[in-house]
């Protein structure tokens, strides 16, 4: 008989937020727990703050908030990782742990790195992190006192940085941060020291812009004259970050540029460095929301550097893996991308459900910068809040301290669009409270979707890839043969950093010049996949190339006689060892004369040993470069292995025709530079630019 009964409506599925490798996580992810995530508080902190959503799948990682102030060794933090911890939330939420921890890190009125890698400065160098750090704890306290000592702090940090290591010629600072070379290295085999030192990172400056930005903010709320030189500097380098890190047909940011003298940019993505140029607004936002969207990563999450460089750049391989996904879930919703911000809440309760979760202030940072949004300015907190579309009913977030002000936050609706605002149920036009609001206050907000956010976008491949060899090239002048050729690659081939030609064969001529030249190959593989670039070739015609020996710099004294024995005790050759102008770090400053044949710019390099037993100071050792009364800039000597000849940083200097004096010396503030170190001088040489 067949039934009279209505059929029952088949079940509305909702798709996954994230699915990866057995692990499913929907809107209705059923857990056990309470629906409101409390953040720790002391007696010393004035916090209780507290984030209620009914959102089940959001509330999965409400076990997280626990290990989220405590359980991390501070001390151990890097720099980057302790100062965007404090700007990205505990600023706002532990203010005065904050405070002391900062304070921690200053030496001598000045930034300084972890005593575990101090002796690797300038090449390593992640002190201007502390700067917006240090700001955001005064917007959030209000101390005038902690102020005027970090912006003295500050002051004395940039001075420093950007003595060593701004380079004009490119308009951007040099140096790496500590997650690119540990642990395991991004940079090319062939690359050395002295060659990593000569890189242009993303993250070192989107720092520095950071940096002076919040300098030029201090000193205003100091009432202070404004540093007009160092705000010159932000604004140039925040443009050379958009020109000569944007990769304009990929559309996302390179993660360095790198080869020397004239540098070519890697067509790989740090991500670390892109998620954070986007949740500190150091970048033009259509800039930022495009690397969001179309930056490529893996169903289980964001991979450190895109195409991966080594296997720990996988999701969940690397020990900053997990900040990572967060740092992607808050640039997510500053770009206004759901699709995005879904895929890296995603990463991280899939990092949860392993217990493998090391959230390093994860949690505090994605409530605060992330879903609420805040800004802090110079006279109010602003909010600009962001849910996904899975949020449903109110989004509460209870007691955020604001100096003197208390702040109940409560959303209703979903989307990035603000369309209706309550200020202690007074209808208001300011999302946000100025710093001089005192007591008890709530603001309601009623959210809606904008057209971007219903329509964005992610790019999510099953293999990113990883990047493909460096090429090995034999040159002889200027004929070439790839030693590991691949006749499935392409091979880009760039003269003094400009991309000049490509080719499929193993051997190709370049044309003869009469200029001092560099050729850098990159390797692009069948899949577009690409990878750094081999070693960097430089030409040196006729004329362009002088050797000033250390017989020269220090005429008169001649280096020792060996003998050499047979078995038998004949002597069967007797030479006299090259002379090694000792450079200990007490040295007085060094002077010599150059006889140039042609007025222009050159490239001077040093090139030394490490003497053995040299003990490694407190940074590399480096010596101020002085031509013709003029100080060019610091030439710097990393650490090799002892008795092995190798080429210092260079330093470009304008030389007039005829007789030069140089002089290499100690700075004469001994305060801004680590100790001098010590190495041997070989020889210098000075190169003619075109």
């Amino acid at each position: 008989m067949a039934s009279c009964g209505r059929e029952p409506e088949p079940v509305q599925s909702v798709p996954p937020l994230f699915q990866t490798h057995g692990f499913t996580l929907t809107p209705d992810y059923i857990v056990s727990g309470a629906d409101t995530l409390c953040f720790p508080s002391s007696r010393a902190e004035k916090s209780g703050f507290s984030v209620t959503t009914s959102s089940q799948s959001f509330n999965y990682l409400a076990a997280l908030t626990a290990a989220d102030s405590v359980a991390v060794n501070m001390a151990s933090l890097s720099n980057w990782e302790l100062s965007t911890r404090i700007a990205l939330g505990d600023a706002w939420l532990y203010p005065e742990r904050s405070m002391k921890l900062l304070r921690d890190r200053v030496r001598g009125g000045r930034v300084t790195t972890l005593e575990q890698i101090r002796q690797y400065w300038p090449m390593i160098s992640d002190c201007l992190a502390w700067i917006p750090a240090a700001l955001e704890i005064y917007r959030a306290t209000g101390d005038k006192k902690w102020l005027r000592e970090a912006a003295d702090v500050s002051l004395s940090t940039l001075r420093r940085e950007i003595a060593v290591n701004y380079i004009p010629e490119t308009g951007l600072f040099r140096s790496v941060p500590v997650y690119l070379l540990t642990p395991a290295s991004h940079f090319a085999p062939w690359m050395n020291h002295a060659d990593i030192l000569q890189t242009y990172t993303l993250f070192n400056n989107v720092m520095a812009v950071k940096a002076m930005e919040s300098l030029a903010q201090m000193n205003a709320a100091l009432n202070r004259p404004p540093a007009e030189d160092i705000d010159s500097l932000c604004r140039l380098v925040s443009r050379r970050v958009a020109t000569l890190l944007w990769v304009p047909d990929k559309g996302y940011f390179s993660e360095f540029l790198y080869g020397g003298v004239f540098p070519v940019q890697s067509r790989i993505a740090d991500n670390m460095a892109q998620a954070l140029t986007a949740c500190l607004g150091a970048v033009y936002p259509p800039l930022a929301s495009s690397a969001v969207s179309r930056t490529p990563r893996l169903p289980s999450g964001m991979p450190l550097t895109s195409p991966l460089m080594n296997p720990t750049d996988e999701p969940g391989s690397n020990p900053v893996s997990h900040a990572l996904q967060s740092f992607w879930a808050i640039a997510s919703l500053r770009a206004g991308n759901e699709a995005s911000f879904n895929h890296a809440l995603g990463a991280m309760a899939l990092a949860a459900s392993a217990d493998d979760f090391r959230c390093d202030g994860a949690m505090s940072r994605l409530m605060l910068k992330g879903l609420l949004g805040l800004e802090s300015t110079d006279t109010a907190v602003v909010f600009h809040p962001a849910l996904p579309s899975w949020f449903s009913g109110v989004t509460e977030f209870r007691k955020l301290t604001v100096r003197d002000c208390s702040l109940d936050i409560r959303i209703k609706g979903h989307g990035n669009m603000v369309s209706e605002i309550l200020l202690d149920g007074e209808p208001s036009s300011f999302c946000g409270v100025p710093y001089t609001q005192k007591g008890n206050h709530t603001l309601e907000v009623v959210l809606e979707s904008s057209p971007r956010w219903a329509k964005s976008s992610v790019n999510i491949t099953d293999s990113v890839g990883y990047a493909t060899q460096s090429p090995q090239v034999f040159w002889c002048n200027l004929s070439a043969e790839i030693l590991n050729f691949r006749q499935d690659f392409t091979y880009n081939i760039y003269v003094d950093g400009v991309l000049y030609d490509r080719t499929s064969s193993r051997k190709f001529n370049l044309p003869d010049t009469h200029n001092f030249t560099t050729v850098n190959l990159v390797s692009t593989g069948s899949g577009k996949s690409t990878g750094l670039a081999g070693r960097t070739f430089s030409y040196f015609p006729p004329r362009t190339r002088f050797v000033v020996p250390a017989d020269t710099i220090e005429p008169g004294i001649k280096g020792r006689i060996r003998t050499v024995r047979n078995r038998r005790g004949r002597v069967i050759r007797r030479f006299r060892e090259p002379h090694y102008v000792r450079m200990p770090s007490w040295r007085s400053a060094l002077r010599f004369s150059f006889n140039a044949s042609e007025e222009g710019e050159y490239i001077m390099r040093i090139v030394y040993i490490t003497p053995a037993g040299a003990v490694p100071s407190s940074g590399f050792p480096m010596r101020r470069i002085s031509v013709n009364g003029g100080v060019e800039g610091y030439a710097v000597m990393p650490f090799v292995r002892a008795g092995y000849a190798v080429e210092s940083s260079p330093v470009r200097v304008p030389l007039v025709k005829g007789r030069n004096r140089v002089e290499l010396a100690v700075d004469a503030d001994a305060s801004m530079l680590p100790s001098a170190g010590e190495f041997s001088i070989k020889e210098i040489v000075f190169v003619r630019l075109p």
